[in-house]
């Protein structure tokens, strides 16, 4: 389920992917397999992880290693943020429904929804979000 649900949401349907992202999340903590006992899901918890950044950040690299984020999150959620490592350093992106926050140690060029490429500077870039012409969303 969490590999489905990175992919609804990469394909821009965030309250689908929503349904199978909460159902991989308790897996474990509700038993909901009954086999919890004998060991955790591990591939599931790792699927977890990349629904959140693959999927609702919709992170990816871009050409000439820029990192490219799309997000698509559900309306139940506020923001998602995630601090990672990219290009060798540490990065926080943080998608709210109006705006994406990146923060970096050194110049990174990124890419966000269907904005013109802009340079992350050291410490922080706020890009504003603005509907895409590509939006999937029904009027």
């Amino acid at each position: 389920p969490a590999i489905y649900a990175s992919l609804l949401a990469r394909a821009g349907e965030p309250e689908r992917a929503l349904e199978l992202f909460r159902l991989a999340a308790r897996l474990d903590l509700d038993d909901l397999t009954g086999t919890t006992a004998g060991g955790l899901h591990l591939a599931t918890m790792g699927g977890v992880w990349q629904a959140l950044a693959f999927g609702f950040l919709g992170l990816r690299t871009a050409a000439g290693g820029a990192l490219a984020i799309r997000p698509s999150l559900p309306e139940a959620w506020n923001a998602l943020g995630l601090k990672l490592r990219f290009g060798g350093q540490p990065v926080g992106v943080r998608a709210e429904h109006d705006r994406v926050t990146i923060t970096c140690v050194t110049p990174l060029l990124v890419h966000v929804a269907d904005r013109a490429p802009a340079w992350c500077e050291s410490g922080g870039t706020i890009i504003p979000l603005e509907p895409s012409p590509t939006d999937r969303s029904l009027p």
